[in-house]
């Protein structure tokens, strides 16, 4: 369970993530999973209830409590409603010296008062969207070994138990999920010496951060970066696609305005550089049908219907070319990638809007009849609820294997 044989050795700078490198540094890979310790959960109100927690929580989709912090969180609650007994009945003898009516304590037996706190605490967990892991298994030689040379998060006289179980709950259940990533929140500066060696073996990288509020920046950037190569990895596989039958798109619109007797055609080319087209150039519209259907064809702000494909040029900064074939009720978006919004900033206006390849098309137009090229049904971003669900995709794990109990 702990990966490999005790050592001392500790991280690199590159791999080692102090509270102000955690700041600095790029986003870690997702999906990542947060571990909180003991100190974080004290810091919190009695309750849980917490906005930080809560947008964590949100952020990480994930949380994770091990045994020994969920138990030593839970004594300290006991310890804290036994100390409150302690000063009620210390009040209450002063008090009684002046009137006993001013006085009525109902106590409850310690094993009871054990019991009760437990289960609100439990409660409270549950209602925060905390996990509690079930205890690690132990390696009884490995332990000892690193306990009596002080291998953190062992420290001298002893100490660090509780800390080595936290790594060996994070370690079991790193091994059973595809997490890339983990987050330890804690204040205990002794995790810093040896937490990323002992993932190695698990190639995942584990990060330290002190606070919920930095644990949450680290997550948004995490989640900005995974979904912007994201949405570019798909452009770059639509984009490879469309350039491949870009030319069959250009021949069924030429074929067509020639057809109607259109002598004014022009069409960028949306795989040119930018740069070669002309600063001058506005948005122009080319309307085309079918010769029966024909209603109107015209360039630029003239009245047109289209029945058949209707292409539109962006030929400023942002190029959009869209080819809309009624007949086959398909569409073509061809955009450059520029979605800068983050999860709950309104949706981007049409003009900045990216889809692409909204639905599969086979250029199979009146003049080509006999040929067609097939469009598959690659996508950007069609709606803000994909790109939600973008998002949500990239922070869950591999959902083939079995769920860490709650």
């Amino acid at each position: 369970m702990s990966g490999g044989p005790p050592t001392d050795a500790g991280l690199s700078g590159e791999d080692r993530m102090s509270t102000g490198d955690a700041e600095q540094k790029k986003g870690l890979e997702w999906p990542i999973a947060v571990f909180l310790d003991t100190n974080v959960l004290d810091a919190l109100p009695e309750s849980l209830e917490s906005g930080e927690l809560s947008n964590l929580v949100e952020e990480a989709s994930r949380v994770f409590v091990p045994d020994v912090v969920a138990r030593e969180w839970m004594s300290h609650r006991y310890q804290k409603a036994f100390d409150s007994i302690a000063n009620a009945l210390k009040a209450s003898r002063q008090l009684r010296q002046y009137s006993d009516e001013w006085v009525k304590i109902g106590l409850t037996k310690p094993g009871e008062l054990y019991l009760e706190v437990g289960r609100k605490a439990a409660r409270r967990l549950r209602a925060a969207g905390l996990r509690v892991l079930r205890p690690p298994r132990i390696d009884t030689r490995d332990i000892t070994a690193r306990a009596v040379l002080a291998i953190p998060p062992f420290r001298q006289a002893g100490r660090g138990f509780k800390d080595e179980l936290t790594v060996l709950s994070m370690l079991e259940l790193l091994a059973r999920w595809t997490y890339k990533s983990a987050v330890l929140v804690s204040k205990d500066h002794d995790f810093r010496d040896d937490l990323g060696r002992r993932f190695e073996h698990l190639k995942v990288r584990v990060a330290v951060c002190r606070s919920l509020s930095e644990t949450q920046g680290l997550l948004r950037r995490s989640l900005d970066e995974a979904a912007a190569a994201a949405m570019a990895q798909r452009a770059d596989a639509v984009l490879s696609l469309a350039s491949q039958h870009w030319e069959d798109i250009r021949r069924t619109i030429e074929d067509s305005a020639r057809s109607e007797g259109v002598s004014e055609l022009e069409l960028l080319d949306y795989f040119s550089d930018p740069k070669d087209i002309p600063k001058g150039a506005r948005l122009r519209r080319l309307v085309n049908v079918k010769p029966t259907k024909l209603d109107h064809v015209s360039v630029g702000r003239k009245h047109a219907r289209s029945e058949r494909i209707l292409v539109t040029v962006y030929a400023e900064c942002k190029i959009t070319i869209e080819v809309e074939v009624t007949d086959l009720t398909a569409r073509v978006f061809l955009n450059r990638l520029t979605m800068e919004e983050r999860r709950g900033v309104d949706w981007p206006n049409p003009e900045r809007q990216t889809l692409i390849l909204k639905r599969s098309l086979s250029v199979e137009a009146t003049a080509r009849e006999d040929e067609s090229g097939n469009w598959s049904d690659l996508r950007l971003i069609e709606d803000k609820a994909e790109y939600v669900k973008l998002l949500e995709d990239i922070r869950s794990p591999d959902r083939g294997n079995t769920e860490p109990p709650s």
